[in-house]
């Protein structure tokens, strides 16, 4: 199983396949659902330092006047880096450095997109709002206060929990 496979000397290739499995279940391609996949982006000792899963959800446009038969929208944003980065600095490095300017780079007119933070195994949700100045407190908000660690099989329905929500929700937060 792909979380088992993850070990505290692991790189982000393992962290990645984990998500690939955990995107697959929740987002699947028969439900309209795309996912792209970024090339690890390497440090300055030449390794891996992060990978990042990207989710897609297509709907029928419904506006006419555009010639594309589909509309799409970037749902989600996971960023994937190795267990040994599981450090309160290396969070805060992470989620206030790379993982915000990926957020920037997303592709939707309104600037908005839910975004993972998965070090190891341990993720942590947020709502990011482009349009909100750099800075804002409520450009990048948490979806909840503590890291879900998927190692405690109890934390599985807190995970279930925010990708449904995330599901329920990523087109409409896209869209606005």
């Amino acid at each position: 199983m792909a979380l088992d496979a993850i070990k505290p000397n692991s790189i982000e290739n393992s962290v990645q396949d984990l998500w690939q499995c955990i995107i697959g279940l929740y987002f699947p391609y028969d439900q309209s659902y795309r996912h792209s996949y970024k090339a690890s982006i390497l440090a300055n000792n030449n390794m891996p330092d992060v990978t990042v899963i990207q989710v897609l959800a297509t709907h029928p446009n419904a506006d006419f006047r555009v010639a594309a038969d589909w509309a799409e929208r970037h749902i989600l944003m996971i960023e994937c880096k190795r267990p040994s980065m599981d450090t309160p600095t290396q969070w805060d490095n992470t989620i206030e450095g790379q993982f915000l300017d990926d957020l920037l780079e997303n592709l939707n007119a309104s600037c908005k997109i839910f975004g993972a933070v998965a070090i190891g195994k341990k993720v942590k949700f947020f709502r990011f709002d482009g349009k909100k100045p750099t800075g804002h407190p409520n450009q990048l908000v948490p979806l909840h206060q503590d890291v879900i660690d998927l190692s405690d099989h109890y934390q599985f329905p807190h995970l279930a929990y925010w990708l449904d929500h995330i599901k329920g929700n990523g087109w409409q937060w896209a869209s606005s």
